[in-house]
């Protein structure tokens, strides 16, 4: 039987709220929701009746793809 060790387990996903979705990408709350709703960012996600957030993995994504724009 294999032992499982920390590099083999996966990674827990990290979830930001908006105030800190809004200091990573310098956009305000009116144009994360105004692109998300047009498709360019990131949907949040309801984790409860008050809670919404942003998977670290989705907004890593978006920031590679928004600086693979800038480079052309």
């Amino acid at each position: 039987m294999e032992s499982n060790t920390v590099d083999q387990q996966p990674k827990l996903q990290k979830w930001f709220r908006l105030q800190e979705v809004i200091e990573m990408t310098s956009l305000s709350s009116p144009t994360i929701y105004r692109m998300m709703a047009a498709g360019t960012f990131p949907k949040s996600v309801q984790l409860g009746r008050k809670a919404v957030r942003w998977r670290e993995s989705d907004l890593l994504n978006w920031q590679a793809k928004a600086g693979q724009g800038n480079q052309q």
